[in-house]
């Protein structure tokens, strides 16, 4: 069930964006080696890197605005908890 979720949002991501390299750097910078590109023990991450995501037309650009203040609203707001949870920001 992870698996098919993790599917779909990232088959929503490249539906709305187009992934661009930061200016001044090359997609060929991003670590992507099993043994070096990632951090953590148990649980592995990649290490951070910069990307542009660049929406691919206004109106994906509109409902992917309307989604994530529906998930700020329902999911950030009811679990934060008045912790400082980093809530992401969209600006189109």
């Amino acid at each position: 069930m992870a698996e098919q979720a993790q599917f779909l949002v990232i088959a929503r991501i490249l539906w709305a964006f187009n992934l661009k390299p930061v200016p001044g750097t090359s997609i060929e910078d991003i670590d992507t080696d099993g043994r070096t590109g990632f951090i953590g023990g148990a649980v592995r991450r990649p290490k951070k890197f910069n990307m542009i995501f660049e929406p691919r037309s206004e109106k994906k650009a509109q409902l992917v605005s309307k989604e994530l203040g529906v998930l700020h609203e329902g999911f950030f707001q009811k679990y934060a908890g008045g912790e400082d949870l980093p809530v992401p920001k969209w600006t189109p």
